[in-house]
């Protein structure tokens, strides 16, 4: 037979040795629901992503072609500077939204004029872009360019 301190000595380690692989159960537990959670959430973030490709987006860029476009508080002009990040814009928005339309109008001395119909055509646009300038006047009308956009 045993001392009582050794029986008593072999039940605290029978608990400790429960106890330990209770612990890395939990633990095991906690990183398999961690690693589930980390999947459901790129799931959802792929199907979200997918939902977004499945929508028709209609966008109309009306462009600004007065004098205040000459101001240089961008370089090389305002001008200039719109038209760049039009140019690099078109590209991206046909690659982030496949199904989508994308028509251009500009704005100039009061009146407004849709130089694109709606399409899917990133070249047409970017071709649109090359034959703009500037005019000499300093009015717009947004209320023109929307007319023209809606009707």
């Amino acid at each position: 037979m045993l001392p009582t301190e050794n029986k008593q000595d072999i039940k605290n380690w029978d608990i400790q040795l429960i106890s330990n692989s209770i612990e890395q159960a939990f633990e095991t537990h906690e990183k398999s629901s961690l690693a589930l959670l980390q999947k459901k959430a790129e799931l959802d973030k792929v199907s979200s992503f997918q939902k977004s490709l499945n929508l028709i987006r209609y966008l109309y860029v009306a462009i600004d072609c007065s004098s205040y476009m000459k101001s240089l508080d961008y370089k090389p002009n305002r001008f200039l500077s719109t038209l760049n990040s039009l140019r690099a814009f078109i590209p991206s928005f046909f690659d982030k939204n496949p199904l989508s339309l994308l028509a251009l109008g500009v704005m100039f001395e009061g009146f407004s004029k849709q130089i694109t119909e709606f399409s899917q055509n990133a070249n047409l646009h970017l071709e649109a872009l090359k034959d703009l300038k500037i005019y000499e006047d300093k009015e717009i009308s947004i209320q023109n360019a929307l007319e023209v956009f809606v009707f």
